[in-house]
């Protein structure tokens, strides 16, 4: 039997019976179907923004976070910029650094070194920077030339990491525990260490410090024409100035000296002997900044710490 006409679906453009809808014609259809395809377009549109705008927030937050682990940015300041203190801060006679300072001072193992390094770099921080200028060498090692001052918060800061990654070749005594004196706000007196009377041996590397003035600002030693030379050509008159070499070079601390703001010596160690806070983190990665580009001066030697370091980390 032939189903009931009045149950058969209307054709379109026609009308269900009682249906009350009327058909549409073909250019209403058409009109219709551009503002469908339209909103649509406009959908996609807001919901590609939308995740655009997050996905720029997320990145904006994980380079804040990543910065701010590794303390904040350049911390190179020119000595003419420093107002130095008066008294509160020991003297160039300061207390030597006890033998458990010697112990964490060397505890922290090369990979340790290289790993926070990596991180560091990442983040674009300041590295040691490549230089052209002639290799310097001592009794027939490439030389490592420190250029501070004891009164300086920035020489304060870089002090740390520099000796951790020298201890990495040889071997320091007589360092003595000083505060730096400056007025800057915030970091008037750090607690560091004087290379001022110390002596280092090693194998691999000769080590040249100069503490130009003490604590109060008086003279302690005077650079000699090539080292003045070298400090002009490359920084100014900025400290701290290191020279790995002649092959890279360190203008300026690494690392943000306000961390080291407030402390004693003991909780510096303290933090270097954890490694597990921000300040910790931030020498470790200086400290094998300089431990990478110091291990192409000596040709991989140790191997049981340049293995860790396959290429230099610089600027």
């Amino acid at each position: 039997m032939a189903p009931d006409s009045s149950s058969k679906i209307p054709p379109r453009g026609g009308k269900r019976k009682g249906s009350g809808r009327p058909g549409r014609s073909a250019s209403a259809r058409a009109a219709t179907t551009r503002r469908e395809a339209l909103a649509a377009r406009r959908r996609r549109r807001n919901t590609l923004l939308a995740l655009t705008s997050v996905g720029v927030v997320i990145v904006v937050v994980a380079v804040l976070v990543i910065v701010a682990a590794t303390g904040g940015g350049p911390s190179s300041v020119a000595t003419s910029r420093l107002t130095r203190g008066k008294g509160s801060a020991s003297s160039a006679g300061g207390g030597r650094l006890p033998a458990s300072g010697y112990s964490v001072i060397d505890g922290p193992s090369a990979a340790s070194l290289a790993a926070a390094a990596t991180h560091y770099h990442d983040s674009g921080l300041l590295f040691p920077k490549p230089i052209h200028s002639t290799r310097i060498t001592l009794d027939g090692k490439p030389e490592v030339l420190y250029i501070g001052a004891e009164f300086c918060p920035y020489c304060a800061t870089e002090r740390w990491p520099l000796t951790i990654a020298l201890s990495k070749f040889g071997t320091f005594s007589g360092l003595k525990e000083i505060r730096s004196n400056t007025s800057d706000p915030g970091i008037q007196h750090l607690a560091t260490l004087s290379y001022y009377g110390s002596h280092y041996t090693s194998p691999y590397l000769s080590f040249v410090p100069v503490e130009t003035e003490n604590t109060q600002g008086q003279t302690l030693q005077k650079l000699t024409k090539q080292q003045s030379a070298l400090i002009q050509k490359y920084t100014q008159g900025s400290i701290p100035f290191v020279d790995l070499g002649g092959r890279t070079a360190i203008l300026g601390a690494e690392l943000n000296a306000h961390l080291l703001a407030g402390l004693t010596h003991t909780q510096i160690l303290g933090q270097i002997h954890q490694g597990s806070s921000t300040l910790a983190a931030n020498i470790y990665a200086d400290a094998g900044a300089i431990v990478s580009n110091l291990c192409q001066l000596t040709h991989g030697k140790p191997g049981n710490v340049c293995s860790a370091f396959p290429k230099p980390l610089q600027s």
